[in-house]
């Protein structure tokens, strides 16, 4: 297997390039404590019977801890982080006696306050990429770390990469609404500025849905009026109606799109000219499935034209 001590320079530097886009990707540093990682933390220090107990992030400097058990700091610089040495390969970690280790003997972490001498880490993977690990420590050397323990601590590191995963689907997701509300009330904007609304039929259900802009031109508002094919049709003046249904009724049955130009009764009595312009989608073998398209009040157009 190539470490990272082995690989060439470019290697290693775009590996590192990759890795640290990862956890930007994330959006986890330096974020709020959250309960599912603390749990995980604190399980893994009453498996192992460890005083010290970290979800620990590399960062391009420092190593930054999402959640911890015995430890009085968020971070730490790189340069001393045992979980530095983690990542570099795709499996657990083990130092028994820290102070045996040439590695780390004379490590701060090593000859101070905190004083490590066993250490265990499983890295924990966002994609294909080892952002991190889950460690467990102790300030006394242990004779053994066996094959089961092993197990067990990439178990517990593999629940801490699905909760990262799972995390940021749910980052994605509320973009994505926040995004979606954004641009819902610009249509709404552009549709108030226009005089314009957009309306659905689905004719399997005969349910029909409308924009604000619709209910606007109509004078109404969802909370009083819950359109179907039959009110729709009598918010029409009664001259008008029979002509509006029968285009309807044609695409429906023909899968033929269709406009026209009517007069509409609003609400408050109040009469407008509008224009509507309707498209049909069908299944794959011709069938009409549901109507949509526009509806523009031109009353104002038909006021100058006269």
């Amino acid at each position: 297997m190539i470490t990272e001590t082995d690989a060439p320079v470019s290697e290693v530097q775009r590996r590192e390039a990759q890795r640290l886009n990862a956890l930007r990707t994330l959006e986890i540093l330096d974020s709020e404590a959250e309960p599912e990682f603390d749990q995980v933390t604190r399980l893994a220090a009453d498996v192992f019977d460890c005083p010290i107990a970290a979800i620990s992030l590399i960062d391009a400097i420092r190593q930054w801890f999402k959640a911890s058990v015995g430890l009085s700091v968020c971070e730490t610089p790189r340069e001393q982080a045992f979980c530095d040495y983690t990542i570099c390969r795709d499996e657990v970690m083990v130092v028994l006696d820290a102070t045996k280790d040439p590695r780390f003997a004379n490590n701060p972490l090593v000859l101070g306050d905190t004083h490590i001498r066993f250490y265990a880490g499983a890295p924990i993977r966002f994609g294909e990429v080892l952002v991190g690990s889950l460690c467990v420590i102790d300030t006394e050397a242990r004779t053994e770390f066996n094959a089961r323990d092993r197990a067990r601590l990439t178990t517990l590191a593999a629940t801490v990469s699905s909760l990262m995963t799972l995390r940021k689907d749910a980052q994605m997701q509320k973009s994505i609404v926040r995004r979606c509300n954004e641009n819902q009330k610009k249509l709404e904007m552009m549709e108030a500025v226009a005089g314009v609304g957009y309306w659905h039929v689905d004719l399997e259900n005969q349910t029909v849905e409308w924009s604000q802009g619709v209910y606007r031109i109509h004078g109404l508002t969802p909370q009083i009026f819950h359109p179907n094919l039959t009110n729709a049709l009598e918010c029409y003046h009664p001259d008008d109606r029979q002509r509006v249904s029968d285009c309807v009724k044609a695409a429906a049955s023909r899968g033929e799109g269709y406009s026209f130009e009517a007069r509409l009764v609003r609400a408050d009595g109040d009469i407008r000219t509008v224009f509507s312009e309707g498209s049909v989608e069908c299944d794959e073998a011709g069938q009409p499935l549901s109507l949509f398209g526009v509806l523009q009040d031109v009353t104002g157009r038909k006021s100058i034209a006269a």
